[in-house]
């Protein structure tokens, strides 16, 4: 669940600050509709409130190199992705307290806020949350789960996988990948 409802008299009480949400409306022009998404009002948080707010980047040398070996050899496949609900899967390691959104309040009444569990869009510790999770899953050993990448050592957001004669590279950029495989 990205969320618990919490007592707001008891956040207060932990000393905790509640921040506001809002909703954010867009219109996509590539697919004609529009779009929203509740966002956190991150401007709120205190610095005291999270740690890290750095999410590490694959340098841009570190691409170059990968596009320009991949352009000359063309045994190798490249696609970027877009992870769209990147920050709702990454767990938070600092306890969150929001206001529901307007129109969205407690079945018993007005006492009540939201105990985040997940990052949300908004929150300053969301990108380095997402980073933590990511890379705890593509480095999982365990066979069950079938991950098994390895991270470069010269660049903490580049990883790859072997299997048998064929390597997928991939390059992480907060929430976009990058990734090649040898045909």
């Amino acid at each position: 669940r990205i969320y618990e409802w919490f007592s707001r008299a008891e956040a207060r009480r932990l000393g905790k600050k509640i921040i506001r949400s809002k909703w954010v409306y867009k219109y996509k022009e590539v697919e004609a509709r529009y779009k929203c998404r509740l966002v956190a009002k991150g401007f709120m948080q205190s610095p005291f409130d999270y740690g890290e707010t750095y999410a590490p980047v694959c340098k841009l040398a570190t691409v170059r190199t990968l596009l320009s070996y991949m352009t000359s050899n063309h045994t190798w496949a490249f696609r970027g992705l877009d992870i769209s609900t990147a920050f709702l899967n990454a767990d938070l390691k600092d306890p969150v307290y929001m206001e529901p959104p307007e129109g969205y309040q407690h079945p018993t009444g007005n006492g009540m806020v939201w105990k985040l569990n997940k990052a949300i869009y908004g929150l300053k510790q969301s990108p380095r949350d997402w980073y933590d999770t990511l890379i705890t899953w593509m480095m999982d050993t365990d066979p069950a789960n079938k991950t098994g990448f390895q991270q470069s050592d010269n660049d903490p957001c580049l990883f790859y996988r072997k299997a048998g004669d064929k390597i997928l590279w991939c390059c992480i950029y907060v929430d976009d990948m990058l990734s090649w495989i040898k045909k």
